[in-house]
């Protein structure tokens, strides 16, 4: 299929009506010197300069940051330094989580430095692909208060909803440990009115469903996506129609 690409702002749409893949669409987005240097001089424009990842209200003393996910569990700090380094790019200092794992803050020295790393998203650190975005102190305005310092500020959700139930969501990335209670208390806690659990999914490791007994509950359980939940940040998402299958059994 034939896309269009927007220069100035790297968006891309399809001639077909055909969601791009997720991947792509984000490199396009990110302006890659090297690409965007290749289609000005295919087409006779001069390179544009590039479209700022960072919000018009970003501090200019900082702090210049990025949150990494999705790290490899082998991964060291001078594992992570290097992926930046081999880019061009010097660490000032990096900082693991426990709490959620696989996360990582990275601080650089200045903001041109940070502007090159967002633009290093969705690239392999050992076994794993992670994900590089802007550090959102927990603490900012309006922001949901986090409970460690890797945690992801929550932000409540706004997205589309079903007019009518099953009121469902999907929860992934579950630690081993949770078992089909854990899962059902750890929306009870957060004043969500579960109706039933369905834990672990037939198809799907470390994954499960969850119904609610109305659709605030169901906004409320979609607002918790990125939480941490037993150490692991966990994605709350609608049902893509794929996993509303029975389950295997109970809890694990």
């Amino acid at each position: 299929a034939w896309i269009k690409l927007e220069f100035s702002s790297g968006k891309l749409t399809a001639d077909d009506g055909r969601q791009l893949r997720k991947e792509n669409a984000e490199l396009f987005r990110q302006q890659p010197d090297k690409v965007w240097q290749y289609l000005a001089e295919l087409v006779g424009l001069d390179p544009l300069q590039k479209t700022s990842q960072l919000p018009l209200d970003f501090p200019s003393d900082g702090p210049f940051a990025v949150r990494m996910s999705g790290i490899d569990k082998t991964a060291t700090d001078d594992d992570i330094s290097s992926y930046f380094d081999d880019n061009g790019l010097v660490v000032k200092s990096v900082e693991q989580f426990d709490v959620p794992r696989h996360t990582a803050r990275i601080d650089f020295n200045d903001k041109a430095a940070l502007e090159q790393a967002l633009q290093l998203s969705g690239r392999n650190l050992l076994r794993r692909k992670v994900k590089v975005e802007l550090w959102a102190e927990g603490d900012a305005p309006g922001s949901a208060p986090t409970t460690s310092p890797g945690a992801r500020p929550l932000k409540p959700y706004d997205g589309p909803l079903p007019e009518e139930g099953p009121f469902k969501v999907a929860i992934r990335g579950l630690d081993k440990s949770v078992t089909r209670d854990d899962l059902g208390y750890f929306f009870w806690d957060r004043e969500c009115q579960v109706k039933d659990v369905d834990y672990p999914m037939r198809n799907e490791r470390h994954a499960g469903m969850v119904e609610f007994k109305d659709l605030e509950s169901m906004r409320s359980a979609l607002g918790l996506n990125r939480a941490v939940f037993k150490g692991r940040e966990v994605s709350i998402e609608l049902p893509t129609g794929k996993e509303d299958r029975p389950s295997g059994g109970g809890g694990g």
